[in-house]
């Protein structure tokens, strides 16, 4: 471990701002880890809008119910029409980054056992296919509980489908650089229809085969998901594992956590609009926030994981690709220490998570107003910043974690495609 002495004065911990000004704080908290410590903060039980802390919780369901290695499973049904064509069906799975890289992948996948035509490609509600599923302006961009569309997925796998090969050369290098995988050097896929099929409408026996593809595990999805904070990547995992109302069990049975504590309508934390026009966020109180961290690192141990290995460090970023946490909370004084996620939405500017200090771990949750506009954000976050390095300073200076930044890749060598020999087996990606 690596000390690093803090030259700042020492300040009153958790204090909120004296004068009305554009961020206030409304509540704020941390936990010692060391037996017998009690949380220590300000409005600790009042449930607010905690915006994409969300994620953390989110992610904490997935890897208690499904486990950190699971994969979200794909099936592939194929026809042969004649010699060099052929039909295929996709029946999703709400694997959370289908996107471009995905679907390259299945293309390589197809070509390798000689299909490069396809007469038809049709796919169904859970198939949620989104081009740069991965890029900042998709991670950021408001969704539906629906979204996307069926329409908007046909439109998405078009695109892709007519530059099959953009990107294409990138992708072959960062799956050899990361999992040694080798990739052909070429991919191509003539499609002559694509179109929405519902799963109610398929009929399996008018296939001849069914293959399946995996996704990445679990654990990497959810790195990336918190990564740069992707919305629709946090929806489909939250919906795949049941929405809202199974949450809410999960949660009470889990942690014995109720409707006074924590409140979810999605899994990102975005808002949710309402048929009468109104919205409203995903809410929790400080203690909450707490509780989950904490929970969801002793999850992890199961594993022989930490937090780390599915939130983001700060100063801890993939060449080219930075987190939330990094470009907002990232300085000398909490660099390689600091693991958290980050929130924004219109009521709230938020921070959860886990520091490292010369005297241990410390649990935290920062929950600040904000009015809407840039300028409350950036104040909200200095303030949220000077708070993050007050505890750094009254537990002795940052201690930093060993850790180093993986690319990701949202599939692996054991993604490949595999007969499926009993066509009742599971493929919802549990």
């Amino acid at each position: 471990m690596k000390k690093t002495v803090l030259g700042l004065t020492a300040a009153v911990m958790l204090s909120g701002s004296v004068a009305i000004a554009a961020s206030e704080m409304r509540a704020g908290c941390y936990l010692q880890d060391k037996e017998g410590e009690q949380l220590q903060g300000v409005n600790v039980d009042k449930r607010y809008e905690i915006a994409s802390v969300s994620k953390v919780m989110t992610a904490y369901w997935a890897t208690k119910k499904l486990g950190l290695n699971a994969r979200y499973s794909t099936a592939v049904y194929l026809r042969k029409v004649e010699d060099g064509l052929y039909d295929a069906h996709i029946k999703g799975s709400r694997d959370p980054y289908t996107g471009r890289e995905m679907f390259q992948f299945l293309t390589a996948e197809l070509n390798r056992r000689g299909i490069t035509k396809l007469r038809n490609l049709t796919y169904d509600e859970k198939f949620k296919f989104i081009d740069q599923v991965r890029s900042n302006h998709i991670a950021a961009s408001h969704f539906t509980l629906s979204s996307p569309t069926e329409d908007l997925v046909m439109r998405q796998i078009r695109s892709v489908v007519s530059s099959i090969s953009t990107g294409y050369p990138q992708l072959v290098a960062r799956a050899k650089s990361v999992h040694n995988l080798t990739l052909p050097a070429a991919i191509r896929l003539n499609i002559s229809d694509i179109h929405f099929m519902s799963s109610s409408q398929l009929d399996e026996s008018a296939y001849d085969e069914t293959v399946i593809y995996r996704s990445a595990p679990l654990g990497a999805a959810l790195k990336e998901m918190n990564r740069n904070s992707n919305n629709h990547a946090a929806n489909q995992i939250f919906e795949s594992l049941g929405g809202a109302d199974a949450f809410a069990k999960f949660i009470k049975a889990d942690l014995g956590l109720e409707e006074k504590d924590i409140r979810f309508v999605n899994g990102s934390g975005d808002r949710l609009d309402l048929e009468d026009g109104k919205s409203v966020y995903n809410e929790a109180t400080c203690r909450t926030i707490v509780k989950v961290v904490v929970a969801f690192r002793n999850e992890l141990r199961k594993y022989d994981a930490f937090l780390q290995d599915v939130m983001a460090v700060a100063g801890q970023d993939p060449e080219g690709e930075r987190s939330t946490v990094s470009a907002l909370y990232n300085n000398d004084e909490t660099g390689d220490a600091l693991i958290a996620k980050t929130g924004t939405v219109n009521p709230s500017i938020t921070l959860g998570g886990m520091i490292n200090t010369e005297e241990g771990r410390i649990y935290f949750g920062y929950i600040y107003s904000a009015e809407g506009t840039a300028a409350s954000w950036r104040d909200a976050r200095g303030k949220i910043r000077t708070q993050v390095v007050k505890l750094f300073q009254k537990f002795g200076g940052r201690s930093t974690i060993d850790y180093k930044a993986t690319r990701f890749v949202p599939f692996d060598g054991d993604s490949r495609l595999q007969k499926l020999e009993s066509r009742t087996a599971e493929t919802s990606g549990r």
